[in-house]
């Protein structure tokens, strides 16, 4: 139930984007206001303009609507009454993994609510994730958006199980240090088109 909650104010400050509910006008779908007077009155600062409820001017809405993309993701979790859900996603339950697709619009941060374990990327975006539910590994379909160029894509992973791992981002595998705290940033390169990150276990624990 507490998921519920927490993704609807994740989208809250995007309601200041108007699609329709702010202004019919076809000028003026996706532009931005700043204040909405529920009392729906006569009340505005001099020289504004009320549309249904709100103030004409952005003001600093656009602050609200950065903080707002720093943290909209992914997010998984089992609802008491309508089972497994994604928030701002597609997933499928696969068995031993769940299989998910974001529709966020940012699609850099993946969360598994139930079983605690985070993804996040520095740049790029992910198409696809696959996350084993025991915390033993991951495959993330990468999208470079054409950039062209191989780089340096920084992933933070919290929540996996004790262990050491390897990575395989399509050019070359290399080890990640054995995970001795919860959180681990690792940077991986990866080619100009993108690809697959896959982080696999590959001892039982820490050593």
């Amino acid at each position: 139930m507490a998921e519920r909650v927490n993704y609807a104010a994740k989208l809250g400050n995007l309601t200041s984007v108007n699609s329709g509910q702010i202004n019919s006008d076809p000028d003026t779908i996706g532009t931005v206001a700043w204040i909405y007077q529920s009392e729906m009155g006569d009340y505005a600062e001099a020289g504004d303009t009320l549309y249904n409820g709100w103030r004409h001017r952005a003001g600093e809405s656009g602050l609200g609507l950065w903080g707002a993309l720093r943290i909209l993701s992914a997010d998984v979790a089992t609802d008491p009454v309508f089972g497994l859900f994604g928030y701002g996603c597609e997933v499928n339950d696969n068995g031993s993994a769940y299989e998910v697709t974001p529709l966020d619009g940012v699609q850099q941060r993946l969360h598994l609510i139930d079983e605690e374990i985070y993804i996040e990327l520095n740049r790029d975006q992910y198409t696809k994730a696959v996350v084993n539910k025991d915390g033993t590994g991951f495959t993330l379909t990468v999208d470079s958006n054409g950039t062209g160029d191989k780089h340096d894509l920084e992933l933070e992973v919290y929540g996996l199980a004790a262990g050491s791992y390897q990575i395989q981002s399509g050019i070359t595998p290399e080890p990640l240090p054995p995970r001795k705290a919860r959180r681990k940033k690792v940077v991986v390169p990866v080619t100009g088109n993108g690809g697959e990150i896959t982080v696999t276990k590959t001892t039982l624990r820490a050593g």
